[in-house]
C-alpha cells in the first residue's frame, strides 16, 4: 500500500512504476479541495521595505488579543545562560559560506545570527533542506489529531478568524531572519527556522510551537514534515513557491481542526520569478520550469476561483460553482478587454520577422515546439521593441503589458514557446496555425476578448513612458518618437552656469598651481 497526500496524475504514475505495481492496482482518491481554507495572492516586492505594509494586519491582530505592553518579543527566550539564545537583535551579512558550515552550539545570539543569516537559498526535494524531519523532535509529545476533522458545511468569506498561530513561509534562510527579527520587533513572539540553524534550536521552535507558545513561526520549507497541529489558522507564503503541488501541500497545514483558515500568497507581479539552484538534468529543468510557470499563472490569475485551479491542477472536476470564498470569487472578474488590434500588430511583427529569418510556416517542421536553433525565430524583446519604435501609437506601453498578451495568445493558442527549454515567460514565440488562420480571416472575426491578469492591470494602472535605459535610447532613432520627446523638452530654463575666476597674474597652470601650494604652507 502506498500512501500520499497530494499528487498530480503524472505523479501517481510514477509511485506505480517506481513501487512496480501492476496495472490492476485501485487507486483511491479523496477530494483535493478543503472548504475551510480561504485562498488569496496580494502583490508584494517581498522584501525588507515592503514589511511594514504586509505585515501591519497581522501584527495588529495579534498585538490586539493580548495585553500587549510594547516591549519587543524575543524569538526564544534563553532556557540557560549558556545555551544559543535566538533573540536576532542584530543581522550581519558578512558571513562567509565558510562561516556558515561552522556549527559552535555553545555561541550566543549574534554569532548564531552571523553563521546563519546567509543569502543562500533552500532547495527542494534531493537536497538537505529535509535533512531536520520534523517528526523526530515529536517523540515525546502527542499529536493533537491523528485523524483529519469533518470539515463544516458552510465557510463564510466575511467570518474572522480563531485565535491560533501562523506559519510564514520564505524561500531564503535569510530571510527568516529578517522577519522573525522585524516581527519579534513589533511584538510578536516570533520564530525563524531553517535547516542550517542547530538542532536544538530547531527542537526548542518545534517544542514552542506545539504548546502554543509561539505566534508564528517564519520558516524555509525545512519547517513542515511531520507538523500535526490542528489550528493553524493562517498559512502565509512570502514568496513564490516553486510549485502548486508545493504551495498546496504547505497551504493545507492549515485549518486541520475544520475552522475557517487563511492562505496567502505575496508574490511581485511586475517580476519573472526564477528557479531556486539545484543540480537538474534538461528534462528535470524543463519540468521544474513548466511547474514554475503554472504556479506564476495561478498568482496573475483574475478570472477563475483559486480552489477551482488548484484541485483542477491535481485532476479533479471542482464544478461550475467557485468556493465563494477566495479574493477571486469575492472581487469578482475585471472588465474584459477586446485585444485583437494588438494581437493582430503582435503576430504580424512575428510573422514578419520569421520571414526575415527564413521561416516557412507552411513546412509542417515550423509548428514542432522546442527547435534548437533560436537563431531561426522571433525574439519576444526585440518585436515588442519594433513595435514600440515603429507604431507611435504604442510607444509609451510596457513591456509587462505585452507579456500578459503573449500569455492570452498563448492560452487560447495563437503563439507557442520555440525554445527548446520553455521558460516562465515566452521568449521565442512562433505562430501556430491557428494563430495564421486568425491573421488570415481576422477582418472577419468580432474580437479578442480576455480578462487581463494581474500583471497586466498593474501596467495598466502605472503606465512607463520606457522600461530601461537601453530601450530609451534606441528610440531615439525613430523621428515620431525623437520629435515626441524633444517637444517635451521646450520650455525648460536653461542654467547659467558660473565662471570660475583664475587667480590673477598667472598664466599657466604651473604658475597657478605654484601659488596655491605656498599659499596652504603659509598657512600652516
Amino acid at each position: 500500500m502506498a500512501l500520499t497526500a497530494t499528487a498530480t496524475l503524472p505523479v501517481r504514475e510514477d509511485i506505480l512504476k517506481s513501487l512496480k505495481m501492476s496495472g490492476h492496482t485501485v487507486v483511491v482518491l479523496t477530494s483535493f479541495f478543503r472548504q475551510n481554507l480561504r485562498f488569496n495572492v496580494k502583490h508584494s516586492k517581498t522584501s525588507a521595505s515592503s514589511y511594514g505594509k504586509d505585515f501591519q494586519e497581522l501584527i495588529g491582530t495579534y498585538n490586539a488579543s493580548r495585553n500587549f505592553r510594547g516591549k519587543s518579543q524575543k524569538i526564544l527566550h534563553e532556557v540557560e545562560p549558556e545555551s544559543e539564545s535566538s533573540s536576532y537583535e542584530s543581522l550581519d551579512d558578512s558571513a562567509s559560506d565558510d562561516e556558515d558550515a561552522i556549527s559552535d552550539k555553545t555561541k550566543l545570539a549574534k554569532s548564531f545570527v552571523k553563521e546563519n543569516a546567509e543569502h543562500e537559498l533552500d532547495q527542494y526535494p534531493g537536497v538537505d533542506d529535509f535533512d531536520v524531519s520534523c517528526g523526530e523532535f515529536l517523540e515525546s509529545s502527542r499529536p493533537e489529531s491523528f485523524a483529519f476533522p469533518v470539515q463544516s458545511a458552510e465557510t463564510s468569506s466575511s467570518e474572522s478568524l480563531d485565535q491560533g498561530p501562523t506559519i510564514v513561509y520564505v524561500p531564503t534562510r535569510k530571510g527568516t531572519v529578517e522577519l522573525a527579527n522585524y516581527l519579534c520587533k513589533s511584538g510578536l513572539k516570533a520564530a525563524a527556522y531553517n535547516a542550517k540553524m542547530p538542532r536544538s534550536h530547531l527542537r526548542q521552535v518545534h517544542e514552542q510551537f506545539h504548546s502554543n507558545a509561539l505566534e508564528v513561526v517564519v520558516a524555509t520549507i525545512a519547517f513542515g514534515m511531520g507538523i500535526d497541529k490542528s489550528n493553524v489558522r493562517r498559512i502565509i507564503h512570502y514568496g513564490l513557491p516553486q510549485s502548486l503541488e508545493a504551495y498546496y501541500q504547505e497551504a493545507g497545514r492549515a485549518g486541520r481542526d475544520g475552522k475557517l483558515s487563511d492562505c496567502t500568497l505575496y508574490c511581485n507581479f511586475m517580476r519573472t520569478p526564477t528557479l531556486l539552484p539545484n543540480k537538474r538534468s534538461d528534462e528535470q529543468t524543463r519540468a521544474a520550469y513548466r511547474m514554475l510557470r503554472d504556479c506564476f499563472h495561478y498568482a496573475l490569475n483574475t478570472s477563475t476561483c483559486r480552489a477551482k485551479i488548484l484541485v483542477k491542477y491535481f485532476g479533479e472536476e471542482f464544478g461550475p460553482d467557485g468556493c465563494k470564498m477566495c479574493d477571486v470569487c469575492i472581487n469578482g472578474p475585471p472588465e474584459m478587454h477586446d485585444f485583437k488590434e494588438e494581437a493582430v500588430v503582435f503576430m504580424n511583427v512575428l510573422q514578419a520577422q520569421a520571414a526575415t529569418e527564413g521561416m516557412d510556416y507552411n513546412s509542417t517542421d515550423c509548428y514542432t515546439s522546442g527547435r534548437r536553433n533560436i537563431g531561426a525565430v522571433p525574439d519576444f524583446r526585440m518585436a515588442v521593441s519594433y513595435i514600440r519604435e515603429k507604431i507611435p501609437r504604442f510607444a509609451m506601453t510596457d513591456k509587462i503589458w505585452w507579456q500578459g498578451l503573449a500569455r492570452i495568445l498563448e492560452d487560447v493558442g495563437y503563439i507557442q514557446e520555440a525554445a527548446e527549454i520553455p521558460r516562465v515567460l515566452i521568449q521565442h514565440p512562433e505562430l501556430t496555425r491557428a494563430g495564421l488562420n486568425f491573421l488570415s480571416s481576422q477582418p472577419d472575426e468580432e474580437g479578442l476578448y480576455a480578462y487581463p491578469d494581474a500583471a497586466t492591470l498593474l501596467a495598466i494602472s502605472n503606465p512607463k513612458s520606457f522600461s530601461s535605459s537601453s530601450e530609451w535610447g534606441r528610440g531615439w532613432a525613430d523621428p515620431e518618437i525623437r520629435r515626441q520627446r524633444l517637444a517635451g523638452k521646450t520650455g525648460r530654463r536653461k542654467r547659467k552656469r558660473g565662471s570660475r575666476k583664475q587667480p590673477a597674474g598667472f598664466t599657466t597652470a604651473k604658475e597657478r598651481l605654484s601659488a596655491i601650494l605656498s599659499k596652504s604652507k603659509r598657512r600652516k
